[in-house]
């Protein structure tokens, strides 16, 4: 059985220090912390509940425009995430980020 760290690595993932996962490395990207990267998972979705924090960040320059999406913080965010990356972010990105959101969270976010 993999650890979180090995399946997130398999999808493109790039580790950070600590718990920090980000995809992909350049901004905007999916920021996700774990409770320990050495846990051992089944799959990608069996990484939810060991979860902290999932967001889309856009670096310190543009902070006002990160979207916290994990723990869920109201319930306009799946139309909120969605316009997010159907408006704000090239398709290429988009597609994948939208992937693993709904794969790790549940969101259901569609562009």
């Amino acid at each position: 059985m993999p650890t979180i760290t090995e399946v997130l690595g398999n999808e493109g993932w790039i580790k950070g220090v600590g718990p920090n996962y980000y995809f992909p490395q350049d901004y905007p990207h999916l920021h996700l912390t774990v409770a320990n990267g050495e846990t051992m998972v089944d799959d990608l979705r069996d990484i939810r509940r060991h979860i902290n924090f999932l967001g889309i960040t856009f670096g310190d320059h543009q902070n006002g425009r990160n979207i916290h999406i994990w723990p869920l913080p109201n319930v306009n965010l799946r139309e909120r995430v969605s316009k997010f990356l159907h408006d704000d972010i090239g398709l290429d990105i988009a597609t994948p980020m939208q992937r693993f959101i709904n794969t790790l969270t549940g969101l259901g976010a569609d562009m």
